[in-house]
């Protein structure tokens, strides 16, 4: 468990040390891939967060690359190789090597060539087309210059080719667009049978084509309109089935399979005559491109996500390469675990913020940016960074549900999530709803003294089932993890909001309309008092620690620590730079043991409290050690003659029917001592079973009571 320590006074104002601050190994996320493409029989990534990384087939695993050609030429926007040529066209320019990469060749003379929309090499000579000019060009080995392509000796009738593939000596180049006044044609095919020395309009393929494709010596044209044309003579001839129908943004030949992707995955076994899906794995669909390199074909999605095909099982698995180069805003922590977020991953720590690993990455899938988390066994609610959408896992992060309670999803309207016991408490704009069945139904809070309407600006849990929540009016109090309330009116205005840091029954308030502002109550926010901050101005304020008697800053600027309420400060340099050279600014952090742990634009980072200034002397317990105990919701419920109760329990403690008793819902404890069993099914958890036939109907309370826990099932009968 957290040790809360007890501080002495700092040493000198004013110190300024960079070096105090260590960047943790982790947290993790994906890299958000730009490109992929093959190269000397490697797979590589580009990346305009995380740079090149290459994924080597010896080890298995990625390695960012930070030396060598591909080195501060930032991102690869195209690479096509062929035997020894090889092509590239990235930030820094359009490069060419004739001898497998060794040397490179920069062509600053190409102009606008510095996108190349399709391109494809035969023997030495190059042939492609750049999205700015939208012509077919060819470049000779040894020539400095592109020659543009022409259909007629006449040179009257240029070539358009967004689509190009080539075997043995013929070249096919499609063009299902008309892009220009001076193309007169639309769905146009040339083909040249002599490695591009001369062309010919196809006479019998006039379709838009969308791809072009060689399978075992047939000719596929996969079409605008997803149709598919074969062709066993070099596209002299065409047959087509019109019953298919084949979405195809990129196409590929694997072994015996044919692949066509969209917004799913159709293969086909039998060289295009039928089709079925294939997505077996795949968590995002879309397609953006294929590789296949050293006989594996890999899969990248639109959501920049990387999978490979495994061919014996038929199945997708993500192989995407991982950096700790992520953007982390959010830290909380669980009993002795600290969890971090703000990317498309929950990461955890078990040291102390030293280092983190990955607890959920399954949201990545959905290239949802999380916020706040909530955390009670396995189940974990999530809001994205919008504070709009609220994620559901009930399996420890596995696999997750979206809800929205029917309001829009763009419009932050989610303030706060309490979670208790089987009764989860959601706080909106729109008002206040439960849930007891973990998310699935959602209803208005009807309470007596807790109301559906009243805003909640802030609630923290005080004790294992004591909770104070703040609205604007007042006060709210439970001592039985939500079952009944008391109000407690303000008699001066609740400044308890979102940036407000507890310690204790010390509150800190920043207040963001009036900067060098912080108001603290030593009562739990029931009486304010304005501090008088003594500070330099023009700061962007990010948040606050409490800690023993000292405030610590995270500002723009730095990190400020003061040991007297503000009307003193030193001030503790960041001077630290994201890998893009952007100044590093610190979010929100926490105090663990002996260090400081602050989340960033560039992971996490700790620093010393003996580097600020901060001289540990001895250390206090800050929390009761707690026994576990979860519950899961009744079945059935309502319920006629009997209930059932799923549960876990602590299993170096006893557990027997003498610690579960009921209540009905005045709080009268009923006479059911015969009427209770446990079936346990392994040593630490079972079923709690109530015999409810001779109830009266109404509404009761299955109260268990495990060492220091104690949880609440709340039941209907009828």
């Amino acid at each position: 468990m957290y040790k809360f320590l007890i501080v002495l006074i700092f040493i000198i104002p004013f110190a300024s040390n960079a070096n105090i601050w260590t960047k943790a190994d982790g947290p993790f996320g994906y890299a958000m891939s730009y490109n992929i493409f093959n190269y000397d029989n490697n797979l590589y990534s580009s990346s305009q967060s995380n740079g090149l990384s290459v994924y080597k087939l010896d080890n298995k695993e990625w390695t960012r690359l930070d030396t060598g050609f591909f080195s501060g030429k930032g991102l690869i926007h195209y690479f096509d190789q062929k035997e020894n040529v090889v092509l590239t066209s990235t930030d820094s320019g359009i490069y060419l090597s004739y001898n497998y990469g060794k040397d490179w060749k920069h062509f600053d003379t190409l102009g606008g060539f510095d996108r190349f929309h399709f391109v494809t090499i035969v023997d030495e000579t190059i042939f492609l087309q750049s999205n700015q000019f939208r012509s077919l060009y060819k470049l000779e080995k040894g020539s400095e210059t592109l020659e543009k392509i022409y259909a007629n000796e006449q040179k009257t009738d240029s070539i358009f080719a967004d689509v190009i593939i080539t075997n043995d000596n013929y070249i096919f180049a499609a063009d299902p667009v008309k892009h220009y006044d001076v193309q007169d044609k639309e769905g146009t095919l040339y083909i040249s049978s002599d490695k591009g020395e001369s062309w010919k309009l196809s006479e019998t393929m006039n379709k838009k084509i969308k791809n072009l494709l060689f399978h075992e010596d047939i000719l596929l044209a996969f079409t605008e309109e997803d149709g598919l044309f074969r062709s066993t003579d070099y596209g002299k001839s065409w047959t087509t089935d019109t019953n298919l129908v084949i979405k195809s943004n990129k196409v590929a030949s694997y072994k015996n399979l044919i692949f066509s992707c969209e917004n799913e995955i159709q293969i086909s076994t039998d060289n295009g005559i039928s089709w079925k899906v294939q997505n077996n794995g795949l968590k995002s669909i879309a397609c953006r491109d294929i590789r296949i390199v050293n006989d594996t074909l890999y899969y990248f999605t639109n959501q920049r996500i990387i999978y490979y095909f495994d061919y014996e099982n038929k199945l997708w698995i993500r192989n995407t390469p991982i950096t700790d180069d992520v953007s982390q805003e959010f830290i909380s922590a669980e009993n002795d675990t600290l969890f971090t977020t703000g990317s498309y991953t929950i990461n955890y720590s078990i040291d102390n913020g030293l280092t983190w690993s990955i607890y959920s990455d399954s949201l990545y899938y959905n290239f949802t940016n999380i916020g706040r988390i909530y955390k009670q066994d396995s189940v974990i609610f999530a809001l994205n960074r919008l504070n709009s959408l609220l994620l559901i896992s009930i399996d420890y992060g596995q696999s997750w549900r979206f809800e929205t309670l029917g309001k829009s999803e763009n419009q932050p309207w989610i303030g706060d999530v309490l979670l208790m016991d089987n009764r989860i408490l959601l706080f909106t704009k729109f008002g206040n709803f439960y849930s007891e069945d973990v998310g699935l139904n959602w209803v208005e809070y009807e309470g007596e003294v807790l109301d559906k309407d009243v805003k909640v600006r802030r609630y923290y849990r005080l004790s294992n089932s004591k909770i104070i929540v703040y609205s604007e009016v007042g006060l709210y109090l439970t001592y039985n993890n939500g079952l009944t309330w008391v109000y407690e009116k303000a008699d001066e205005e609740v400044m308890t909001h979102y940036y407000t840091y507890r310690e204790d029954n010390n509150l800190y308030t920043m207040d963001f309309l009036e900067f060098d502002q912080i108001y603290k109550s030593t009562n739990l926010g029931r009486t304010w008092v304005d501090l008088e901050i003594n500070i330099e101005s023009g700061l962007r304020w990010a948040s606050i620690i409490p800690y023993n008697g000292n405030l610590i800053l995270l500002t723009s600027t730095g990190v400020f620590v003061s040991d007297n309420e503000g009307k003193e400060w030193t001030k503790y340099e960041i001077n630290l730079f994201t890998p893009d050279q952007k100044e590093l600014y610190f979010y929100s952090g926490l105090i663990v043991d002996e260090c400081l742990v602050l989340t960033s634009a560039y992971g996490n980072w700790r620093a010393k409290l003996s580097d600020l200034g901060v001289e540990v002397k001895s250390s206090v317990e800050s929390e009761i050690e707690r026994n576990y105990l979860y519950t899961y919701p009744p079945y059935p419920n309502p319920a006629k003659s009997e209930v059932k109760v799923l549960f876990y329990w602590d299993i170096n403690l006893p557990m027997t029917t003498d610690d579960i008793s009921i209540y009905d819902i005045t709080g009268k404890k009923i006479d059911a001592i015969d009427k209770i069993s446990l079936v346990k099914q392994e040593s630490h958890y079972g079923n709690l079973i109530w015999d409810c036939s001779t109830a009266q109907p109404g509404i009761y309370l299955i109260n268990i009571k495990h060492g220091t826990e104690e949880k609440t099932v709340k039941v209907v009968v009828e």
